[in-house]
């Protein structure tokens, strides 16, 4: 990959790392805004926590971005950005383009996702089957 294209990729990710922390920011305000004044109302109290709720599963999605951003970034540092971390072959572009925090190639993604336990139907696959398809053991 040449030098261009990883200031590319650079730049992209901080940008979407700046963004995780202004989304951060923006709902650390909203929630002390509504620990200030809690309503009276049932109703508005229960809006008010299932927003929390949310806030706090957003949260965790974006430390899990944070984190890929971050290990992106480091592997940009190191040189080995765009390498598939089990193959080790280079990621395709266009895939890098749409997510930049790939670690894995199409293929070995397809792997791994199937490996997690389920077709395309949502059905439970046996792994030790899988394996065997897959790997050939």
């Amino acid at each position: 990959m040449t030098r261009k294209q990883l200031n590319f990729y650079k730049k992209l990710l901080e940008k979407q790392r700046a963004e995780i922390l202004r989304e951060l920011a923006h709902e650390h305000r909203d929630y002390r805004e509504t620990t200030v004044e809690m309503p009276s109302d049932v109703y508005d109290r229960a809006t008010i926590d299932g927003s929390k709720e949310i806030a706090a599963m957003l949260q965790h999605e974006d430390s899990q971005r944070w984190l890929a951003i971050n290990t992106a970034l480091a592997k940009i540092e190191s040189g080995e950005y765009g390498l598939c971390d089990v193959c080790g072959e280079p990621i395709n572009e266009a895939r890098l383009e749409a997510m930049p925090t790939a670690a894995f190639c199409l293929r070995c993604q397809k792997r791994h996702e199937a490996l997690q336990g389920a077709d395309s139907d949502g059905v439970r696959i046996d792994d030790e089957k899988l394996e065997e398809n897959l790997w050939g053991d």
